[in-house]
């Protein structure tokens, strides 16, 4: 394509992505438009590819670096022939392999991203494969900000220009809100590439939605050799009043076409959930509460929760919060240096992103050097849902076992989580808790008296023919299991074993005594969570039969929340059938 079609294409792309948002449960559309000159450019202009043949050796590969606004990208691969048009409006659906991020089930995704700071060290890995096998073809990667800043990212560069990639062109978005770059953004440019030239690269400054100019600095890539090259790009977020305007978006960029209708926007990020309080804004309204009475609470935790969100708990406590770029290896560090020092840090953050980037700050800074650190993981098990699988946080209390000397919590409701923050407010020592993002549904009502303590199982209900043991939104599918099951004549007890370690061993023998059949229920894969635990007591202690339900040893699937537990099997219909079934069979034996 020459200048003028690549244009053309560019608002063609702008609406394919808008509609796309427009019929989505959640997106982002100021990140999704703000680069859709560049990859217009490297999918029409740059790269060789064959959509028919995706997987050709010969082909230029492409890495998507970001941490959300995959939609432009699925556009582009949709017109260019890699799938059919009519699955973008499968976009962040139950079973669609369009997630919300890059998926390698997708032809012409080269790697399952959404997590930040892997991306350049994969494009370094096939830049190398390249040379290696003496092919031609060229990685181009395209990262933000919050991707370069991570320190993974830096040290990938270091091995780029170590062994001489000259093949490997990274492309660094700098977003601003007009049309033309503010000082700061200037001078946040200059220091990119003063940085990166220090690494070894070559390195252009560009305007990133000027198409013309784009094109040319990427052809010239062809022909410097030796290094490494960065394209430090400025682009213009989008706005809302662009998104239903016909504005553009900025000097040199394609004209933004908008839908019928205006879009949803809040924080950059189309939004369809006006709802109630989230359980991690529920969590700093308490903090703050207690904070003001105690100097030494600190909040730590990372730009994954909105400014909006802890206003006034930095506004009121500004020497009590401490928030740093997505790094959360520095967010537990940095709890523990409080903590060792007498201060009482409770960190927020992704529990996914917590548990998997920090596991060893955790087990040496926290575990090993008995520090007084409380680990909140907000959005956890599946309740992410249609982001996906890189979202999805079903293996966090698996890799939180295994570390001594931390406690591990999965409140039932809002009202428990009331009572465990009391609980670890006057517990000395590490503690890692998990809770969703939406409030759950009711275990206990206004009139219960919660009583909270840390490796203290509650049984909820009575019963002699078997037990259900469950943690978190699980508990309340437990009791409505047990009240069907009562209908078929069944007695059901059900415990709320709200902390996984340490397990209540006495309760669980209890259980295994009385009842003689347990069923462990968990939003965590069947591996290393609650029924593990369960199981390598029960196994030594008093062996019964045993049933583990969560989700099984494979990649999640997205979707909304109930029909991820729908896809799994986590509904009280099935678990009634597989209690009646343990029961038949045991019958018989």
């Amino acid at each position: 394509m020459n200048i003028t079609e690549m244009q053309e294409k560019a608002i063609q792309i702008r609406r394919d992505t808008l509609q796309i948002l427009k019929h989505t449960p959640a997106g982002y559309s100021g990140t999704s438009l703000s680069h859709i000159d560049i990859l217009v450019v490297l999918y029409y202009g740059m790269m060789k590819l064959d959509p028919l043949n995706p997987t050709w050796e010969e082909r230029d590969r492409f890495l998507y670096c970001q941490d959300h606004s995959v939609e432009a990208l699925y556009s582009i691969l949709a017109d260019r022939g890699f799938f059919p048009a009519h699955e973008l409006q499968s976009f962040r659906r139950y079973g669609s392999r369009l997630i919300g991020h890059p998926n390698r089930q997708v032809p012409g995704i080269e790697m399952t991203g959404g997590v930040v700071g892997h991306g350049l060290s994969e494009a370094v890995g096939m830049a190398l494969t390249a040379h290696m096998n003496k092919q031609n073809y060229r990685v181009f990667t395209l990262m933000d900000e919050a991707e370069i800043s991570n320190g993974k990212t830096g040290e990938a560069a270091l091995s780029a220009s170590r062994y001489n990639l000259d093949n490997l062109i990274t492309i660094v978005e700098l977003r601003g809100a007009s049309g033309e770059p503010t000082p700061d953004k200037l001078r946040q440019s200059r220091e990119f590439a003063d940085k990166w030239r220090s690494l070894g690269w070559d390195v252009v400054i560009v305007n990133g939605n000027g198409i013309d100019e784009l094109y040319r600095a990427l052809q010239e890539t062809r022909s410097r050799k030796g290094k490494p090259q960065l394209l430090v790009a400025h682009t213009v977020q989008q706005t809302e009043s662009d998104l239903r305007t016909d504005t553009g978006a900025g000097a040199g960029s394609s004209q933004v076409v908008s839908g019928d209708k205006a879009l949803p926007w809040k924080n950059g990020a189309l939004d369809v959930s006006d709802g109630p309080m989230t359980v991690g804004q529920m969590i700093l309204e308490y903090l703050l509460e207690k904070a003001r009475a105690d100097q030494d609470i600190v909040l730590v935790l990372d730009e994954s929760i909105a400014m909006d969100e802890i206003s006034r708990y930095a506004a009121e406590l500004p020497d009590q919060i401490i928030q740093i770029e997505y790094a959360e290896e520095q967010l537990v560090g940095i709890a523990a240096g409080l903590a060792v020092s007498g201060k009482k840090p409770f960190v927020l953050a992704s529990a996914n992103f917590l548990t998997m980037r920090a596991i060893e700050q955790i087990k040496m800074n926290v575990s090993y050097s008995s520090a007084n650190v409380k680990l909140i993981g907000l959005d956890g098990g599946v309740s992410c849902g249609a982001k996906g699988m890189a979202y999805h946080s079903i293996q966090d209390i698996a890799l939180i076992r295994g570390i001594p000397r931390l406690a591990t919590v999965i409140p039932s409701d809002h009202r428990e989580i009331t009572a465990m923050l009391d609980a670890l407010l006057l517990h000395e020592g590490g503690v890692y808790a998990r809770v969703g993002r939406i409030p759950m549904k009711e275990v206990y009502t206004a009139e219960d008296k919660v009583c909270f303590e840390l490796g203290k199982a509650v049984q909820l209900r009575d019963g002699q023919d078997l037990t259900l043991i469950a943690a978190g939104e699980m508990v309340q599918l437990a009791l409505e299991t047990a009240a069907a099951l009562a209908k078929d004549g069944i007695g059901c007890q059900v415990l709320n074993m709200h902390t996984i370690k340490p397990l209540d061993e006495d309760a669980v023998l209890r259980a295994a005594r009385e009842t003689g059949h347990l069923i462990t229920l968990e939003e965590h894969s069947v591996l290393g969570g609650l029924g593990s635990a369960v199981s390598e007591f029960v196994i030594q202690k008093c062996p019964v039969p045993l049933r583990i339900v969560g989700v099984p040893d494979e990649p999640s699937i997205a979707g909304n929340v109930s029909e991820i537990f729908d896809h799994y099997s986590l509904t009280y219909s099935s678990i009634r059938s597989i209690a009646r079934k343990m029961l038949k069979n045991s019958r018989k034996k």
